[in-house]
């Protein structure tokens, strides 16, 4: 295995690379996010299982580790969650709207995506929707933790990829994205299987047959799911996909670009403050200037502010209080 801190520097890289691609996607540019979200989510459930130490996880008692995630998930989820619903949801919309009963109403919705139901849209969680990826993680973090204390871990991790896609056909819909942790749990275990095997894995005469596997499916017509809705048309087939791309950035990433001192390992370090604002940012953006909407300029000014306002926040050292 490859040496703490170096893992940790071409880790962050990938991240950098994940947050780009989700900056982008969020900008609706056509013909670009049946592609991006084909594996940009699955990318970061894979890294999260590259990350999960399974014998200092397993050795953990549960309330020890589910403290740490929900420190880590719950914690900025509510954070982000509760500063956007006080500027979008109190403060926007008592302008927009007035103190009515529509305002109530809206205000009501607010507090029970956040609070409860916590999907992917703005309908429910105010300019701050990225954010059910917290919930789903945390979720899939939890049970994954169970599942890695059974004896056939590989077999629960099967039936929770099948659980996850039964909750897409029949239209189920759990609370705090339990269902895309369903769907989640496979990719988690392909990062553990891929941490273990690394050092055959990263051999770069691997790089072209994964791209040539996932170039071949491009051409089959097999497009992007929305993994936030857990809508998964092609359940085995988008999965492979995503799996085969995103060994592909991890070999080139731990080959060419795994220094640390990079512009996308600063992203990467900054990924859970860039989920949170991504819509503020968008939303400011398009307020000053709207003609640039779904296009790539508005693609990198996104990245740009994004960067810099993350980069401020660091420097200013008000990080803490905004996730």
């Amino acid at each position: 295995m490859v040496q703490n801190k170096q893992r940790i520097e071409w880790i962050d890289t990938i991240k950098g690379v994940g947050i780009i691609l989700v900056l982008i996607g969020h900008c609706n540019i056509p013909n670009i996010n049946q592609y991006i979200y084909l594996f940009h989510m699955p990318l970061f459930y894979i890294i999260s299982g590259y990350c999960w130490n399974v014998d200092k996880n397993c050795n953990l008692p549960f309330k020890d580790f589910f403290n740490k995630k929900f420190n880590s998930y719950i914690i900025p989820y509510l954070k982000i969650a509760g500063i956007c619903f006080l500027i979008f949801g109190l403060g926007t919309n008592i302008i927009r709207l007035g103190l009515d009963s529509d305002y109530c109403r809206l205000l009501g919705k607010y507090l029970f995506g956040i609070l409860l139901y916590s999907r992917g849209i703005t309908e429910w969680l105010p300019n701050c929707s990225p954010i059910w990826f917290l919930t789903a993680l945390f979720f899939a973090e939890v049970f994954f933790y169970w599942i890695m204390k059974q004896k056939k871990s590989v077999i629960w991790v099967v039936l929770s990829g099948l659980m996850g896609y039964i909750c897409y056909l029949i239209g189920k819909v759990f609370p705090w994205n339990i269902d895309n942790a369903f769907t989640a749990i496979p990719f988690i275990y392909v990062g553990v299987l891929l941490r273990k095997n690394w050092m055959k894995i990263s051999r770069g005469i691997y790089v072209l047959p994964l791209f040539l596997c996932s170039i071949l499916i491009f051409y089959m017509g097999i497009c992007g799911g929305d993994y936030d809705s857990n809508y998964l048309k092609y359940f085995y087939i988008t999965g492979i996909e995503a799996i085969l791309i995103s060994i592909s950035i991890f070999v080139l990433v731990h080959r060419f670009g795994g220094g640390g001192n990079t512009v996308l390992s600063f992203l990467g370090r900054n990924t859970l403050f860039l989920f949170g604002y991504n819509y503020v940012i968008n939303t400011c953006l398009l307020f000053v200037i709207p003609s640039i909407s779904q296009t790539w300029v508005m693609a990198v000014v996104v990245v740009f502010v994004g960067s810099f306002l993350a980069y401020v926040t660091n420097k200013l050292k008000i990080r803490k209080y905004l996730i």
